[in-house]
């Protein structure tokens, strides 16, 4: 955890979800080459996490939190469709190093379940929002 904060620089962060990185087959779009690159498909995947809604959200009393909501509709038509990829800290330095295929395009895979059908059916039925008063998530 000490490390991750260090890494990150955000002190405050209480808690990190570490999986295990699947090799998975990788096909080079521009040569149709057939590769294994588990960290390139581990970067893509956590790139794809580039929110910050402390631009539009602000507290209001202990548990209590408001999005502006003329930011929220903007946002929402705005980006309807699109893809939002942002890189930071050490993933930004992997990206380069990697030299990584644009995030943005149609076919990238972002979402690698390996071709199991179970998770892709856990992913489709299982939808999860964070509710700040309750402290937790739920579905």
């Amino acid at each position: 955890m000490e490390l991750w904060r260090e890494v990150t620089g955000q002190p405050e962060i209480t808690q990190v979800d570490v999986r295990r990185i699947k090799a998975r087959e990788h096909i080079d779009m521009d040569t149709g080459e057939v590769t294994e690159n588990p960290i390139a498909s581990a970067a893509a995947e956590v790139g794809k996490y580039a929110t910050k809604p402390s631009d539009y959200v602000t507290k209001k009393g202990k548990d209590f939190y408001v999005a502006n909501g003329s930011v929220v509709n903007l946002l929402a038509h705005a980006l309807k469709g699109k893809r939002l990829i942002g890189w930071g800290g050490e993933l930004d330095k992997i990206r380069k190093r990697l030299e990584l295929a644009d995030a943005e395009g149609r076919n990238v895979d972002l979402v690698d379940t390996g071709g199991e059908s179970e998770q892709i059916r856990a992913m489709s039925h299982w939808i999860y929002r964070w509710v700040p008063g309750l402290k937790n998530y739920v579905n």
